[in-house]
């Protein structure tokens, strides 16, 4: 069984030429029609640190319509020195978006690119509305559920698909709310319905009435880690750093139990320290 959003079809670009043969293993692959579909996709990617950096390569080359990278901070020597490939050492202290523009946009000519300095608070519901695809990465929780929400509001057209994902050391976590979404056998094309929850209600699941996820959660705590780290960039406005080694451990410790006691009996045993360290 595989994803097939059909209700893109009908406004879908015609592909060019050099398109069809930039494009062609894509093409073989998925199909000419799901690449049209690409071709026509709006991309709104929020953060572009070294985790945005990697996302908007990817589908810069795949070949959609056009990607608005939107970051409000300034290139770091941390950014230039590690994953963030898109914006020059020269650029430091520079926004991160108008910097990584360049590059990005040379990685497709076919693809427009643009950049944002608007503050992630400051995001309209109207502005979200403009996009067909919204990708949010480096958000603390509060930013994430109302994008997400904002996505939701759209009540005509096809709904806003939003995705977030991030990465923290060896550990990392990414999340879609695709809304209604149709899937197709691929046999049989019979159609059905998939229903996602939104990030609001994955981030309020009570442990302690859901006895089927808690079981999850107990073989794999990663829910749990997900929500403390959450809680420590809510909190402390960025996420662990390593020259924070000693102090950030205990920053940890202290979310989970601010975030943990209330889901679960013994925090300590669900999320043990061997985590943080």
């Amino acid at each position: 069984m595989g994803p097939v959003d059909q209700n893109n079809a009908s406004t879908a670009m015609e592909l060019t030429e050099d398109e069809a043969e930039l494009y062609d293993r894509q093409i073989r692959l998925w199909g000419v029609e799901s690449q049209k579909r690409l071709r026509a996709t709006k991309i709104l990617l929020i953060g572009v640190e070294g985790v945005g950096a990697e996302i908007a390569k990817n589908i810069i080359l795949s070949g959609v319509k056009s990607v608005c990278l939107l970051d409000s901070g300034v290139v770091t020597k941390e950014d230039v020195n590690t994953a963030q490939f898109l914006a020059p050492h020269e650029d430091i202290g520079k926004n991160r978006a108008k910097s990584s523009e360049a590059r990005a946009q040379n990685l497709n000519p076919n693809v427009e690119v643009t950049s944002n300095e608007t503050k992630v608070d400051e995001i309209s519901e109207e502005f979200v509305h403009g996009f067909d695809v919204v990708i949010a990465t480096s958000c603390n929780p509060n930013q994430l559920i109302k994008i997400d929400d904002f996505c939701r509001s759209k009540k005509s057209g096809e709904p806003i698909k939003f995705f977030t994902a991030d990465v923290f050391g060896m550990f990392g976590y990414a999340f879609a709310d695709l809304q209604q979404y149709k899937w197709f056998k691929e046999k049989s094309l019979d159609e059905e319905i998939v229903s996602y929850s939104s990030l609001k209600e994955v981030l309020n699941i009570d442990l302690k009435a859901d006895e089927e996820f808690k079981k999850i959660v107990i073989k794999n705590p990663a829910y749990l880690l997900f929500l403390v780290l959450q809680n420590f960039h809510k909190t402390q406005g960025r996420y662990p750093l390593p020259e924070h080694r000693t102090e950030d451990i205990e920053l940890l410790k202290s979310a989970r139990s601010s975030v943990l006691d209330s889901l679960t009996e013994d925090p300590v045993t669900a999320l043990p320290d061997e985590y943080f360290t």
